[in-house]
C-alpha cells in the first residue's frame, strides 16, 4: 500500500496522527473497510445488519470515521459530520456480542493485511470504548 501524509492538525494528538500515517494512511483505511464490509456481509451474525443498506454510503461513511479516528482528519471528500454513534446505531439493537463480534472481524482485517500488532491493538483501543455507546448488554435468561 502507499502511504499518504496528511498535514497535521494542531487538535489532533501527534500519537494518533502517526497511526493512521503508520497503518498506510488513506489507501490502508479504505483497504481496511472495504475488507471488513466483505467479512461482515459474509458472518450470518453481522450480516442482518446490512440488509436493505445503501454499502456506498456506509463505506463511506466507515472511511470518513476511521480517517478522523486515526488522526487522518478530515477524508477528502467528506462534508457532513455524521449523527452520534449511538443514535445512529440504536434501530439495529446490536449486542455486546454483535460488537465484539464486530471489532474481531476489525482484528482480523489488520491482521490479514499485514498491520503490525502493536498498530493492531492501537487501532482496537480506539474501538473498544464505543462498546458502550453502540451496543446493548445482552439479555440474560435463567437457566
Amino acid at each position: 500500500m502507499t502511504e499518504t501524509t496528511a498535514a497535521p492538525l494542531p487538535e489532533q494528538p501527534r500519537a494518533r496522527q502517526s497511526l493512521f500515517a503508520a497503518i498506510g494512511g488513506a489507501d490502508a483505511v479504505a483497504a481496511v473497510v472495504d475488507a471488513l464490509y466483505v467479512r461482515l456481509l459474509a458472518d450470518p451474525q453481522t450480516a442482518r445488519f446490512f440488509q436493505n443498506m445503501d454499502m456506498a454510503r456506509l463505506n463511506s461513511h466507515m472511511r470518513v470515521f476511521l480517517t478522523g479516528a486515526l488522526g487522518g482528519g478530515a477524508a477528502r471528500g467528506a462534508s457532513h459530520v455524521g449523527r452520534d454513534l449511538g443514535e445512529a446505531h440504536a434501530h439495529l439493537n446490536i449486542t455486546t456480542d454483535d460488537f465484539d463480534r464486530v471489532a474481531a472481524h476489525v482484528g482480523g482485517v489488520l491482521q490479514d493485511l499485514g498491520v503490525e500488532v502493536d498498530m493492531a491493538e492501537a487501532v482496537l483501543a480506539l474501538i473498544r470504548p464505543l462498546r458502550s455507546v453502540i451496543a446493548r448488554p445482552l439479555a440474560t435468561t435463567a437457566g
